[in-house]
């Protein structure tokens, strides 16, 4: 630190000589496997406390100023050719002001024979409060510099494209691509902060220095990357000649020591073996929680995880208190928890493109709706309902947003997918919000809402255009977003035993109906026209967890229904129920 300028050793006569307020900061070490050229950090301990008082104590965090990081990630994924870029030491490139100096203060010696010397951090450090809020702010105005203020774009990627100390930008034009990292690297030299050799799709990764270091004395953590892993903003790893996301999974019963795993990450050979018997739910949810997915690669896995979870409490009964955690988990629960955790460990070997949008992408032309199939038709069935509305009807901006949303997430609570509870004799479904926002539930549609000081005839109002939205949408959305041709055509017809969502028009605002078809009714050359569909409650799946547990009815009545097949959506064919 020292020879980096990050720290400095205090004479003795600086430190006779300074009249201003003094404090010492302790410090410790931080593994962190996931980083390659930094797998132990220096951290100082500002939230230490001496008579009943800490630095972090006094010092405001700021606004948070992070980027969402599902944002970056898409934004990364947008364009056909990617670049990484990472700030090194970002916290240490922006200077402390001497009095801030002098309450950074820490004591060091070389040897245990050498004497005691005091020294003084000059940098800002990880362990202050307002670290991250300070780097990131002194990134962002470097690139506000009035010398600077023709480059929009660049400035745009410091602004938008950044994640603490990662910039992660993708453009479909290459040449475009290398000027602005080049000018962005310019940007950020000019405030300090150096840059780490970018990283470029199809080439190959960073090289990691380590000349001079041998063998014995280099410190080698558990699960420590490896120099040809790279990681795109916790996403996973990130193949940088394929251009390929994966996503790093693992699965460790280990101990932990300071947050981090003291044994090796299991195989998929070991995992059976090393599973703990019996499984507790502590243990069961330690394992689903790691599944870090901010943007959804790997969502039917992580909802998996997230029902077993369910199903264990639902195992457990009623029962709030603290040894529910540590209850075990029946067989069955078990050997479902194993054939998951094998299924973590294949999940490393599952790669993504990067890019969302293919290198021989074509435009549709103009005016060829019928070119972009189910996208359209799930447009023009919105643009049909909303056409619908009164005419007459004035909202302000914010009404009409709020109508706007609510009329979204109806149509987002859709069924798009099924499965059958054999237990409950119920339906459970997949609807688009819970891909979109990793969660659902049956009070995702409010229905009604109160809020204080506001007209109550306004309010009146925007629910009476959700309700008429509903009803006209109700009756498009079903067969015109669902029409599959191998469900259309003789070699398909809807069979006895399929799970389907009947398209009611009557049904109430928000509640899609869901059932398993009982009986056909075919006419004289075989083609099913009629139904009878056999209902249940039906319920969207939830990953969270509900106030009170549902105990199963012993029996739930059922109604049969007489429907065309025109008005019924398959979700799950019979043959893949099996």
């Amino acid at each position: 630190m020292v020879e980096r300028r990050a720290a400095k050793k205090l004479s003795k006569e600086m430190i006779t000589n300074w009249r201003g307020p003094v404090w010492y900061v302790s410090h410790l070490v931080a593994p962190n496997p996931h980083s390659v050229t930094t797998p132990v950090r220096l951290v100082w301990n500002s939230s230490q406390k001496f008579k009943g008082l800490s630095m972090n104590d006094i010092l405001l965090k700021g606004p948070d100023v992070l980027n969402p990081i599902r944002a970056v990630l898409l934004r990364f994924r947008r364009g056909v050719h990617a670049a990484l870029g990472d700030i090194k030491k970002m916290y240490n490139s922006v200077w402390l002001e001497e009095p801030e100096m002098h309450l950074h203060r820490f004591l060091w010696r070389d040897t245990e024979e050498s004497e005691i010397e005091e020294y003084a951090i000059t940098r800002v450090n990880i362990g202050d409060r307002p670290a991250g809020c300070i780097a990131q702010l002194a990134m962002r105005e470097t690139a506000k510099l009035p010398m600077f203020a023709h480059l929009k774009e660049e400035c745009r990627i410091l602004e938008e494209d950044s994640y603490v100390d990662d910039v992660l930008t993708s453009h479909n034009d290459l040449e475009k691509l290398d000027g602005y990292t080049n000018r962005v690297e310019e940007i950020l030299k000019a405030g300090g902060f150096i840059l780490k050799p970018w990283l470029r799709s199809g080439q190959s990764g960073r090289e990691i220095l380590t000349e001079g270091a041998s063998s014995s004395n280099i410190l080698i953590l558990p699960n420590q990357r490896r120099g040809e892993d790279d990681k795109a903003l916790g996403v996973g790893g990130y193949i940088v000649e394929s251009d390929k996301l994966y996503p790093m999974t693992s699965v460790n019963f280990s101990k932990r020591i300071k947050k981090m795993r003291v044994g090796q990450n299991l195989l998929g050979e070991e995992v059976r073996e090393n599973t703990p018997k019996p499984l507790t739910r502590r243990q069961l949810l330690s394992q689903v929680a790691g599944l870090y997915d901010p943007i959804g690669l790997v969502t039917p896995a992580k909802q998996k995880g997230a029902i077993l979870v369910r199903k264990a409490f639902q195992e457990a009964g009623t029962s709030r208190t603290q040894d529910t955690w540590d209850k075990p988990l029946s067989e069955k629960l078990r050997e479902e928890a194993i054939q998951l955790f094998e299924e973590y460990v294949r999940l490393s070997q599952v790669t993504f493109h990067r890019s969302l949008t293919p290198r021989n992408w074509k435009l549709h032309p103009a005016d060829s709706p019928h070119r972009n199939g189910a996208a359209e038709a799930a447009v023009r069935a919105v643009k049909r309902a909303l056409h619908n509305l009164a005419g007459d009807r004035c909202f302000t901006w914010s009404e009409f947003q709020t109508f706007l949303y609510m009329a979204a997430n109806l149509a987002n609570e859709r069924p798009i997918d099924a499965r059958t509870q054999s237990r409950e004799e119920c339906i459970d479904y997949i609807s688009p919000n819970t891909l979109l926002l990793g969660r659902t539930g049956p009070e995702g549609d409010v229905g009604s809402f109160d809020f204080q000081g506001y007209p109550y005839k306004r309010l009146r109002a925007i629910q009476t255009e959700v309700d008429r939205f509903w009803k006209k949408w109700s009756q498009l959305a079903g067969p015109n977003l669902f029409i599959r041709s191998k469900w259309h055509t003789t070699n398909r017809n809807v069979a006895k035993g399929d799970i389907v969502w009947l398209a009611d028009q009557n049904a109430l605002r928000g509640q899609y109906k869901l059932g398993r078809v009982d009986s056909v009714v075919p006419d004289t050359r075989g083609i099913v026209r009629d139904v009878h569909v056999k209902t249940f409650p039906s319920y969207p799946v939830s990953t969270t967890k509900s106030d009170r547990a549902k105990k199963p009815p012993t029996k739930i009545p059922s109604t049969i229904l007489h429907r065309d097949v025109r008005r019924i959506i398959v979700l799950i064919p019979v043959e893949e129920q099996k």
